[in-house]
């Protein structure tokens, strides 16, 4: 019997319907992919953060928590993040091979930096305890695994790693206490389970030369899980999905995204469509637009407006037709909406 997909993966409650850019089976299928690829971190110097996102309910936490009890024991525990311990979160990260972080939304002005740190492999320097200039250096070799219901870190560079996976209020709860206790009851089979399926892939990777020309982010972790899906015939199907969490990622970024909301508005405005403009002037109209319609409007110059943009240009081309030049210096744009 297949103990994996019907302990681990199986009841994990992922949202489906029109509102969701993975199905149910393609998230169970992209999360398998993702469990697989845990154990070849050497073949992955950037990782993907596995995330889970959903309302009060949907198990988050304890899903994280049969992954971890499955792999490490029962001793596994899903930490919290304070935003006045950065140190703990870099410990974390630089000292396990897997962490796992419970309610990432609050605010926390140090904690993307870390997050991209911790995907790249990019090394982290802290001051060392109790000296004055003493610098340790780490590098991260950890696979994150993080829930929220609201985040706060929707910064592009962050997003663009996600592994993100959208999870629906639970209809029936079993208290957490029987669920880990039947992943300890089984976690011999688990493993075993696991470890024959580990022996094929890593027989199909030495004897896999096709050529990888997937376009996702993270593409030491895309390759990978290509070709172990590629193994049970699943391979132009995964990269499909990949080209779907990409869509989900930009979603993710423009919920509530200012700019983009003010495009829209803006591009109501039948004058608008296709006429070149400069940040400056749409730092005006889009503040104009913000105040008239309710959007929170972050944005203090627009030199500040002008960057944000140039960082999500290529998420907001999923939405609209975007022409770009630069001139002196300074970048021209022409939005159209897409499909009018």
């Amino acid at each position: 019997s297949d103990k994996v997909h019907a302990l681990v993966v199986d009841p994990i409650p992922f949202v489906d319907g029109n509102d969701v850019n993975l199905s149910r089976d393609e998230q169970k299928v992209m999360f398998w992919a993702w469990l697989c690829t845990l154990f070849f971190e050497s073949l992955q110097p950037t990782k993907p953060l596995q995330f889970f996102l959903g309302a009060k309910g949907a198990g988050k936490t304890t899903r994280q928590q049969i992954i971890g009890q499955w792999l490490f024991g029962k001793n596994f525990d899903v930490k919290p993040i304070n935003k006045d311990k950065e140190d703990s979160f870099v410990s974390a990260v630089t000292n396990n091979s897997f962490v796992a972080f419970d309610n990432v939304d609050s605010n926390i002005s140090w904690l993307p930096d870390r997050l991209a740190q911790a995907a790249t492999g990019q090394r982290i320097q802290l001051r060392e305890l109790y000296t004055t200039n003493t610098e340790c250096v780490f590098f991260p070799k950890c696979f994150v695994s993080l829930n929220a219901r609201e985040p706060e870190f929707k910064r592009d560079d962050v997003v663009d790693r996600l592994l993100l996976f959208r999870v629906a209020r639970l209809h029936d709860f079993r208290t957490e206490s029987q669920i880990l206790d039947e992943i300890q009851e089984n976690r011999d089979a688990l493993w075993s389970e696991m470890i024959n399926q580990l022996n094929a892939i890593v027989r199909a990777l030495k004897n896999d030369k096709e050529p990888f020309k997937g376009k996702f982010r993270m593409a030491d972790w895309a390759e990978l899980g290509w070709r172990i899906t590629r193994m049970i015939g699943q391979g132009d199907y995964f990269l499909g999905l990949l080209d779907k969490m990409d869509k989900a990622q930009t979603d993710f970024l423009i919920e509530d995204n200012s700019i983009y909301e003010c495009l829209e508005v803006w591009l109501s405005q039948q004058d608008n469509i296709g006429h070149e403009v400069r940040a400056s002037e749409l730092f005006e109209e889009f503040k104009a637009i913000a105040e008239s319609e309710g959007i929170g409007f972050g944005f203090k110059s627009s030199r500040s407006l002008g960057k944000h943009l140039r960082q999500i240009l290529s998420n907001l081309g999923m939405y609209f037709n975007i022409t770009e030049r630069q001139v002196n210096r300074a970048w021209h744009y022409t939005f159209e909406s897409k499909g009018k």
